[in-house]
């Protein structure tokens, strides 16, 4: 199919007894055009012909932008449209005849089919909360994105071009690379649905578009560090307690050690309790006086383990936490938390 293009002119060749011009879209498709009229003049050394758009010193130049933004985006969805009915572009007479016949009342702009998109994810995926979150989040920033740089969203020129221009935006707007990945994510999700659902644009179009990630700044804890901070509680056996800690730090300090040697999440830490604590020993039929003497003469050694489900983060099906055997150090770690 042959490419077209929409794009503004001025008529300097017809100015009016003032001196200005009329403003017009132009459609291009198989070298026949067809100029479609914005309502607007503008004086002629106020227009920048190489780069066709209003020169920096124009009045109301973002007025003047956005009113032709507006109409090529208006313009492109009756192109796309026709293109679906009849599987070729529309000639453009045939697109100002469109135009004209009032085709243009119920367009649906790429908001539309974002929305759209956002409903399908919701009733299909069971997005959580926190996912919706992100896609309002994303489709605000490629409003202001759009507003801000002043580009038409026209589907034709999705692009890696206009990739870069969002990404520069987000940057320039002091968003984190791991931030601006999870709106690229969104966007190639949204054009995915578009190019599926709607024929819209190409997947060719926004195939480079790289999800950016954020590299972790890790701080990594020692053997020295570990047996530092358990001195400051005076549960090292190697180091003195140096340390005169106040309360809270010393909560804190108890917990960072307790997540290193049971490698839980600090919410299923938190959720710890004395019933997620387990004896795995088969004892048979034995009284508690039996019980007991083994204990003592040391024929049987209790195994404490801990096992429980981890909380719902970010997956829906729960997980367990592997079996966390407990030693004398963490036994000493555990009962000290629980006392306290």
């Amino acid at each position: 199919m042959k490419t077209y293009s929409i794009y503004p002119v001025l008529r300097v060749d017809r100015p009016n007894k003032n001196g200005s011009c009329s403003l017009y879209v132009r459609y291009t498709y198989g070298k026949v055009w067809k100029n479609i009229s914005l309502n607007k003049t503008l004086e002629p050394n106020f227009w920048n012909k190489e780069e066709t758009e209003p020169r920096k010193n124009c009045p109301n130049r973002k007025e003047i932008l956005d009113l032709i933004r507006r109409k090529k985006t208006e313009l492109e969805t009756i192109i796309l449209e026709i293109s679906r009915e009849n599987g070729e572009y529309p000639s453009p007479e045939e697109l100002v005849n469109s135009f004209s016949n009032g085709r243009n009342k119920n367009l649906k702009n790429w908001e539309y089919y974002y929305n759209l998109f956002v409903k399908n994810q919701t009733e299909n995926l069971n997005v959580e909360p926190s996912t919706l979150e992100v896609y309002r989040q994303s489709k605000e920033k490629l409003i202001n994105f759009q507003k801000e740089i002043e580009i038409s969203f026209l589907w034709k020129n999705i692009n890696i071009n206009f990739y870069n221009q969002f990404v520069y935006h987000m940057r320039g707007k002091g968003l984190k690379d791991g931030t601006i990945g999870k709106h690229i994510k969104t966007l190639k999700s949204f054009l995915n649905f578009v190019s599926i659902e709607y024929n819209l644009l190409n997947p060719n179009q926004y195939r480079g578009f790289t999800t950016l990630r954020e590299e972790p700044d890790f701080v990594i804890l020692n053997d020295k560090d570990l047996e530092l901070m358990k001195s400051s509680l005076s549960l090292s056996f190697v180091l003195p307690n140096n340390f005169v800690l106040i309360n809270r730090v010393r909560v804190v300090v108890k917990i960072m050690i307790l997540l290193c040697k049971t490698g839980m999440n600090f919410c299923d830490l938190m959720d710890l309790k004395v019933d997620d604590i387990f004896i795995d020993e088969d004892f048979g039929k034995l009284d508690y006086q039996q019980f007991k003497e083994k204990i003592e003469d040391g024929e049987i050694r209790i195994n404490l383990f801990i096992k429980k489900v981890r909380k719902k983060i970010k997956r829906v099906d729960k997980k367990q936490i592997p079996i966390i055997p407990i030693t004398h150090e963490l036994g000493d770690l555990l009962k000290y938390s629980f006392i306290e």
